[in-house]
């Protein structure tokens, strides 16, 4: 997990390389009305640079070396053989585009990707044509004018739409390429060629395209675009179905559906055509694989050579596959119940136990657990199947809101997993519950099917009781899976796919007081306009008025920030703050960040702790 201080230089980082970008893409509107007398240069067959790319990369260089002077940076006209060493790289494409360009055809973008030591710590895609601008930070999404993106949820290559890129320069490529355009375009709803790979990749991001494939890229084409799709929830590897890297070699990415179906249609049509000279064609298998690398790395240092994302690689062994799961259970106040639910989590070869929360007054527990994908199921369904045994919501009373026996199940990407894999399991373990317990589910947030089954408090509005009397007579509560109708006892389960969140509450005296929550939780709650990713709602709670927050980005409003802002939404109201609580666990830089704001720190504060520091391992 990142310390929030990493997360702090990483913003800035995209501040840095969002400010060059706009920079260069102003360079190029202004040299659009001169076109025709622009003079090209062929890097190499059908491959132009013009005096545009040039001037754009030189004023990237200008912004980036004024805000970063000691930033090394790795562009594609002026130094590609460049930053070999350094610790801080910002790749760079000033036009990727070029031809598109140079013809008036209007799709053409400026790419940079900014590289801390391995890791693709953030990305920015410009449109210069629409001066939309898209980025990413490792770990916190995707945005395009304030929209966060997601990958589409085809699943039908019938209904899909393919973007690709054609090796236009490379004979033997071409050869390899053509007959699987020709397999792709026969099974889907259309393919397309945009011209900027940038920008395509972008595409798939924002569910525009379900995929792409394209078997020759280099660094400045990829890095951001790879980053923005990840962090939308798509898939990104090359052809050998390994994560791609920022490296010369070729890419295939898509939601997860429509990416496992391309791979194999590309394997299909490659075994009809030789492929000439493609380092990446043998299959994972193949008896030569660990002597042929999945990309051939050029003008990167090998330590540079990391999957993106969350997937950190170290001398080429993946970082293990774990995923955080945090199911919610209609049961505070019989301790027998909820240790057997924890027990059959337990149970499960693979999962460990991290924390067991339960509240009397919410009449509701909160189970913290980590295994790898798989695992994370099999544990989660032990769980709900002995939720449902247990648990009767007929009789069930608590403040909090509730659907089911086991009501919420989110799986979060940890170390060496995507969101495109805690999608994966959610549906799986969605179909289990609903085949094997006939339980109905819904799916949430990145697992969601409709966009408004995205939140979890619509989905759950009205409740058990109220969900009971609509379903099988309204079509807007139809579950994803299992049977039209609540379980008699055990209601439903919402199951989904998020980012990490901090359940936090903060207490304001006694119930007395319950109005004034109600009124900072209006204040503070993002859909009110008060705190970007938080949700309120003011609950009583053993005779207290509780302020109960979901932070689910604390990267936008960190534990301490939101704490103090209820502070002082209290005080203008003559009530005091009490104590506050975490319900599950949070991430340590939560508490760091804490501690530096309190005492006005102005180093990075994970530079500064001793034990995170001998938690290291040493370099060798």
């Amino acid at each position: 997990m990142r310390s929030q201080a990493t997360l702090v230089s990483d913003l800035h980082l995209l501040d840095v390389a969002t400010a060059a970008a706009r920079a260069a893409a102003d360079v190029i509107r202004e040299r659009t009305t001169g076109r025709a007398t622009l003079k090209w240069e062929e890097k190499s067959a059908t491959d132009f640079v013009s005096a545009v790319d040039l001037a754009a990369e030189e004023r990237i260089r200008q912004v980036i070396g004024r805000l970063i002077p000691d930033a090394a940076i790795l562009g594609e006209e002026g130094s590609p053989d460049l930053a070999r060493d350094a610790d801080l790289i910002f790749v760079v494409d000033p036009l990727d585009g070029t031809t598109n360009f140079l013809h008036g055809y209007p799709e053409y973008s400026v790419s940079i990707a900014v590289l801390v030591a391995g890791r693709l710590a953030a990305g920015v895609v410009h449109d210069v044509v629409t001066d939309e601008v898209c980025t990413a930070v490792d770990g916190h999404g995707a945005w395009c004018v304030e929209e966060r993106l997601h990958v589409s949820r085809i699943t039908q290559p019938a209904r899909a739409l393919i973007g690709t890129g054609v090796p236009f320069s490379d004979p033997d490529l071409l050869a390899t390429y053509l007959p699987q355009l020709g397999r792709v375009a026969r099974q889907t709803a259309g393919v397309r060629r945009g011209g900027s790979a940038a920008l395509d990749l972008v595409d798939v991001a924002r569910g525009r395209l379900d995929a792409f494939w394209e078997l020759s890229l280099a660094p400045w084409d990829v890095g951001a675009g790879l980053l923005i799709i990840r962090e939308a929830g798509g898939v990104a590897t090359d052809r050998a179905g390994k994560d791609a890297l920022v490296a010369h070699g070729p890419i295939v990415a898509g939601n997860s559906n429509m990416h496992n179906w391309l791979l194999g249609e590309l394997h299909a049509a490659d075994a009809g055509a030789s492929p000439h000279g493609d380092p990446d064609s043998q299959s994972a298998d193949s008896e030569n694989d660990r002597s042929a690398p999945a990309a051939r790395l050029v003008s990167i240092p090998a330590t540079f050579a990391s999957s993106l994302g969350r997937r950190a690689v170290r001398e080429g062994a993946p970082a293990p596959a774990l995923v955080e799961c945090v199911p919610n259970f209609s049961e505070g106040r019989r301790p027998d119940v909820v240790a057997a639910i924890g027990a059959a989590i337990a149970g499960v070869s693979g999962a460990r136990v991290l924390d067991l929360s339960s509240d009397e007054s919410h009449n509701r527990s909160v189970i913290t657990f980590v295994a790898t994908p798989e695992a994370a199921v099999d544990a989660a369904f032990a769980a709900v199947r002995e939720a449902a045994l247990r648990i009767d919501l007929n009789t069930h009373v608590g403040v909090h809101p509730r659907l089911g026996a086991a009501d919420v199940v989110p799986f979060v990407p940890l170390g060496g997993t995507s969101m495109a894999q805690c999608v994966e399991a959610a549906n799986a373990l969605g179909r289990r519950v609903a085949d094997e317990l006939d339980i109905p589910v819904y799916l949430y947030e990145y697992a969601a099917t409709r966009p408004e089954r995205r939140n979890l408090a619509d989905v759950r509005r009205g409740g058990f009781e109220g969900i009971r009397n609509a379903l099988g007579r309204d079509p807007l509560r139809t579950p994803d899976f299992g049977p039209p109708r609540l379980h008699p006892t055990a209601g439903a389960v919402v199951i989904g796919a998020r980012d990490l969140l901090v359940a936090y509450n903060v207490f304001l005296g006694p119930a007395a007081n319950l109005p004034v929550a109600r009124e900072i939780a209006r204040a503070v709650r993002e859909s009110s306009g008060g705190l970007p990713a938080v949700k309120a709602l003011a609950l009583e709670v053993d005779g207290q008025a509780q302020l109960s927050m979901n932070l689910v980005d604390i990267s936008r409003t960190p534990v301490h920030v939101a704490y103090e802002r209820v502070r002082e939404e209290a005080a203008a109201r003559g009530v005091e703050v009490t104590w506050s609580e975490v319900v599950g666990l949070m991430p340590e830089s939560a508490i760091w960040l804490a501690g530096a704001s309190q005492l006005r720190l102005r180093q990075p504060v994970a530079a500064k702790l001793l034990e995170p520091r001998m938690r290291q391992q040493p370099q060798r």
